[in-house]
């Protein structure tokens, strides 16, 4: 079990990762991260699981990105 710690709200998880609140939301609602829970009014997040999904997004995002195209591919 995770540790209080390791919880975020919304606002902390951007923080942390340097993104936007609506990016968190963003990522929430199209299932790229997956909430811990609630707490009144506001999403939980773990610490983790945050940085995990900032990683993919980022890793896929530079994928998509200056990747060569192969010798003879039809432009």
């Amino acid at each position: 079990m995770s540790s209080l710690d390791d919880i975020l709200t919304t606002a902390q998880a951007a923080e942390h990762v340097n993104v936007s609140r609506n990016l968190i939301d963003y990522w929430r609602t199209t299932g790229r991260l997956k909430p811990a829970g609630r707490y009144g009014r506001s999403w939980l997040y773990r610490r983790g699981d945050v940085a995990d999904t900032e990683l993919a997004m980022r890793d896929s995002s530079q994928s998509r990105r200056g990747t060569p195209i192969p010798e003879g591919a039809a432009a």
